[in-house]
């Protein structure tokens, strides 16, 4: 977030011409309340103190970023992430979506849900756990696919082999194998007709950056449809 003047604890000078006072004090106002209004907001939003001239003096300040439920300080060089020292160990829930999702008149790979985990947020063993309920409302012949990715990178495969009128629900989880870049993955489908899935063999993707958990549908024809009732999503 762009402030309109840098923090400066050098200025004004002792020098500075005493009729030049009532700006002064309104600059001063301006920039205290522009950093009050930016203690808070999304992740991408979040004010770089390194752009003021003493960062080090910002040492202690807090960040809430409201998208990723997060909580950084400010260690005087960098942003901390410090929100399970705030709200206790995790579960975090990073999503909780019970909207329903209508998916139809396509046989394109469409994107339902997009979850946005932060960077470092799994750290080296921390999981993604989430829970997927849907179902179909029309199939012409063969079945739908349903892919979870992270990072892009797959994870989870589901084509059922008979017919899911009836809702079902996937629970899966992606977690760091002791370090930054590399995830093990499971998943389970339940519903009244056992159906197999596929798990991913594991994927490559740096979670030290920003990355999105996707759950995609791929119709084979255009006149089916699904509908996708709740996704839950949490780190552990």
């Amino acid at each position: 977030m762009p402030f309109t003047n840098l923090w400066d604890t050098t200025q004004p000078p002792d020098t500075q011409l005493a009729n030049l006072l009532g700006q002064d004090i309104r600059s001063l106002k301006l920039d205290i309340q522009q950093r009050m209004g930016a203690q808070s907001g999304t992740l991408a939003a979040r004010w770089n103190p390194l752009l003021d001239v003493q960062p080090a003096n910002w040492t202690g300040v807090l960040y809430f970023a409201t998208d990723t439920n997060q909580v950084f300080q400010w260690s005087g060089a960098a942003w901390v992430d410090i929100t399970t020292l705030i709200i206790g160990q995790r579960p975090l829930v990073v999503i909780r979506d019970s909207t329903a999702h209508a998916h139809t008149g396509t046989v394109t790979e469409d994107t339902i849900y997009t979850v946005p985990v932060a960077a470092g947020a799994l750290g080296t063993v921390g999981v993604f756990r989430g829970s997927l309920a849907f179902g179909e409302t029309a199939r012409a012949g063969v079945a739908p696919v349903i892919k979870i990715r992270y990072g892009g990178n797959l994870c989870v495969s589901l084509q059922p082999s008979a017919s899911f009128l009836n809702p079902g629900i996937v629970y899966f989880e992606i977690g760091n194998k002791g370090v930054t870049n590399s995830q093990g993955t499971s998943g389970i489908y339940l519903q009244t007709t056992a159906t197999p899935i596929v798990i991913g063999t594991g994927t490559i993707t740096d979670s030290t950056l920003a990355q999105n958990i996707t759950v995609t549908v791929q119709s084979a024809n255009a006149g089916d449809s699904q509908a996708f009732n709740q996704f839950i999503g949490e780190i552990l």
